[in-house]
């Protein structure tokens, strides 16, 4: 598997910068907020890759990197053979309004990791089976970051 992290560099704002320079005097500070940024998508990535780890060892779950099936990340067959479509996403905030819009006129589900509290989600997610955990979670994001040193 490829390493997900990124090389791109977001743009920033011009009006923005001039601001914050103003009032932060503080120019590494864009570089830790982009930093921050990415390891906040890289975390998004690995929520996906940590959930199909598990699926694996399962039939009950097929995984849809990279948005193979629009607004998808993974689908499990129902009992009566109807499909049942699951959106992942880091926070309960991730998502944007026009995600939101499709992913609901397709019928998606969305399970999400962080709440807005703090806590985590795992115990919601609609799989007792998977056995989730935020314990195991970062213990595989660990190994994930020793593999791609």
């Amino acid at each position: 598997m490829p390493s997900i992290a990124s090389k791109k560099k977001p743009i920033t704002d011009p009006a923005v910068v001039m601001l914050a320079k103003e009032k932060y005097e503080d120019e590494l500070l864009f570089e830790k907020h982009h930093f921050l940024m990415q390891a906040e998508n890289i975390v998004g990535e690995l929520v996906e890759r940590y959930i199909a780890s598990k699926c694996y060892a399962t039939d009950n779950w097929a995984f849809c990197p990279k948005m193979a099936v629009q607004t998808t990340d993974f689908i499990r067959e129902n009992e009566d053979g109807s499909f049942y479509f699951l959106n992942i996403k880091n926070r309960w905030n991730s998502e944007n309004s026009s995600s939101k819009k499709t992913r609901e006129l397709r019928g998606v589900d969305m399970w999400y990791r962080i709440k807005s509290n703090g806590d985590t989600n795992w115990e919601q997610f609609p799989d007792d089976s998977l056995q989730l955990s935020e314990e195991e979670f970062i213990k595989f994001c660990s190994s994930h970051m020793e593999n791609t040193s």
